[in-house]
């Protein structure tokens, strides 16, 4: 056996796997893509886990604007072998990721895949100068394994992965607090946590909504360009970003990279008749200290007039207290803030529950109408227009990932006013669908009817 790789890579990414495996081999162009797996695992089950890496080279090769740089990319799944570690142009894998045709219906690890593959590119091409950077690895492979489920199936089943890398990050922030970037460490593997995965993922995501699509992108390739087989810091990616945008993000990636910690904001809003303005107050109510600022927080408020009218107004919230006077043709139905998710935040928004239920149904995307659902779920005692509402919601949704959560929902209540709703939820088209709402209906007391 004899390899030899050309250009530079860190010594922490050589790997050699030995045993009697099955072969089974793809290639994008003149690049061999292969998949080795134990003897006992066929070509379907290994193609299930492994077939959209071509697609996920080709993409990523486009929007990087480097092309994969490695002779050969592998994949090897493994027994006793935790998750994925890309190690150059050979990555390994666990092979628990190897699903049979059942489990495949109810979820894919299409994630895993397109994670470490990315790292071929943020982590591999170039590598963090030190651990205490280990997010320019992470979370760049966090951030970009959504991108690929948004080029794959749409803004909706992104932002709900998004608002997942969100829920994680503040999970991992309840626990403990530290910058992203943190040079006091026992050891290296405490880094391997939420603040550089998913906070990092969403830190990016952030940058994204700041400088917008055609920066963000030009911004990427520049840092790639530049900075190809090399080691980098978070400078190195701030001035990348500061060259395409023509802006100074100096304060960016202090508070959101050197600092620690999240805005926690409350909002609410009233429409005054008489100069024909909205008012919307925000605060911040985080607890400062020498870790965690007052940020500054360029965002948009979303003035909703009714279904598919709506206005965005920019605004910069970087004080403990704001109220902005906004101008208005009419009494708005509904105001948002950050209504896309661009900023990690927690964010607590007075309203009545009439408003709720608006933006239940006419919520102009899937984020607000989801945190409609929420909010609805704990008050729907409150109000007969509840209930009815929710239980319609999961059917004008498009995304899969958004009936879930909506039936979810559903089934959590365990309440018979629920059932028919449910039911009809399990002869949905979709799998993970079909077994949110039996959970649901199993949830309930026997209903004989029903069985028959």
């Amino acid at each position: 056996f004899h390899w030899k790789l050309e250009q530079p890579h860190s010594s922490y990414l050589i790997t050699l796997a030995v045993s009697e495996f099955n072969e089974f081999h793809d290639t994008l162009g003149d690049l061999p893509v292969d998949y080795y797996v134990l003897k006992n695992v066929d070509e379907e089950r290994a193609r299930r886990f492994l077939d959209k890496t071509p697609r996920m080279i080709a993409f990523f090769n486009e929007v990087v604007g480097q092309a994969y740089p490695y002779p050969k990319y592998a994949q090897v799944c493994l027994p006793e072998f935790n998750g994925g570690m890309e190690n150059t142009s050979a990555t390994s894998m666990t092979d628990e990721a190897l699903m049979d045709r059942v489990e495949a219906l109810e979820r894919n690890l299409d994630d895993l895949v397109a994670h470490e593959l990315a790292h071929q590119w943020f982590g591999d091409m170039l590598t963090c100068k030190a651990w205490s950077s280990v997010w320019l690895n992470e979370g760049f492979a966090s951030y970009f394994a959504p991108l690929f489920l948004e080029h794959e199936q749409g803004e909706d089943e992104f932002r709900l992965q998004m608002q997942s890398e969100l829920s994680s990050y503040l999970g991992s922030d309840r626990t403990y607090r530290r910058p992203i970037v943190e040079p006091r460490y026992e050891d290296a593997v405490q880094l391997f946590d939420g603040m550089s995965y998913s906070k990092g993922a969403c830190v990016l995501h952030a940058l994204r909504g700041l400088v917008g699509d055609d920066a963000w992108w030009k911004g990427i390739k520049r840092y790639v360009a530049v900075n190809k087989f090399r080691n980098v810091g978070t400078d190195d990616l701030r001035l990348a970003f500061e060259v395409v945008s023509d802006r100074d993000l100096a304060w960016f990636f202090d508070q959101w990279v050197f600092k620690a910690g999240h805005p926690e904001l409350k909002a609410s809003w009233r429409y005054e008749p008489e100069d024909r303005s909205t008012r919307l107050k925000v605060e911040q109510v985080q607890v400062l200290d020498e870790q965690t600022p007052l940020f500054r927080l360029p965002t948009s408020v979303t003035v909703v007039y009714g279904p598919g009218r709506t206005e965005s107004i920019p605004v910069v919230v970087d004080g403990a207290s704001h109220e902005f006077v906004l101008p208005a043709k009419e009494r708005p139905q509904a105001v948002l803030l950050d209504a896309q998710g661009w900023l990690p935040k927690v964010l607590e928004f007075e309203r009545p529950i009439a408003e709720h239920l608006f933006l239940l149904e006419h919520g102009p995307n899937v984020l607000v109408r989801l945190e409609a659902a929420r909010i609805l779920a704990s008050k729907s005692g409150e109000n007969p227009k509840i209930k009815p509402a929710l239980a319609e919601a999961w059917k004008a949704e498009l995304s899969t990932t958004a009936k879930v959560k909506l039936v979810e929902i559903l089934a959590s209540a365990r309440d018979e006013a629920y059932r028919a709703s449910l039911a009809a939820a399990a002869g949905d088209d979709a799998p993970r669908v079909r077994v949110a709402a039996l959970n649901g209906l199993a949830s309930l007391p026997r209903d004989d009817a029903a069985e028959d």
